[in-house]
């Protein structure tokens, strides 16, 4: 099982611009880190309780495969996406978008940098919704070859999360 641990940082919304608050169902693994973080907060606090974004932020992922270990820095919906794959590691991009409450093309997206990681294999299809995600738990040798050039590594612009730093 593996072990999660959570940090934020908390903003208030009178020091802060408004934050996107993009939909995004987390697995019940990570809510509960969440939930068990807010009723600390709310303890401390109160009568103060979080209102999460969780679209927002990096996640750092150690990855064990039979043949290699990785550790990456992902955004939330890759974790997420990540997180279904550890239960199913064979997957359509629509089972994959339904889980988390994406849109298809949105999580088509983040699964370029899994892609391209060397993480996940993509078989095509005509129609993108039945593209199939599997976890590559051993690397072929096509597979060292394979330049992954379909996929961005990183968000466009207009996908950025907001640049939040609190030293001023």
């Amino acid at each position: 099982d593996s072990e999660l641990w959570l940090s934020c940082t908390i903003v208030t919304r009178l020091c802060w611009p408004d934050l996107p608050n993009d939909k995004l169902t987390l697995p019940p693994a990570i809510r509960a880190q969440f939930d068990v973080y807010n009723d600390h907060y709310h303890a401390a606090k109160a009568p103060r309780r979080l209102m999460w974004r969780p679209n927002l932020g990096t996640v750092e992922v150690e990855l064990a495969f039979e043949d290699r270990e990785i550790t990456l820095q992902v955004s939330p919906a890759q974790a997420a996406l990540l997180t279904v794959l550890e239960d199913r590691p064979k997957c359509s991009l629509a089972e994959l978008a339904s889980a988390i409450g994406l849109e298809p093309s949105v999580a088509e997206r983040r699964l370029g940098l899994l892609v391209s990681s060397r993480v996940l294999k993509e078989t095509r299809n005509a129609d993108p919704t039945e593209h199939i995600y599997t976890v590559m738990e051993v690397l072929q040798p096509e597979d060292e070859e394979d330049t992954f050039e379909g996929h961005a590594d990183v968000e466009s612009d207009d996908e950025k999360e907001p640049d939040i730093d609190p030293q001023w």
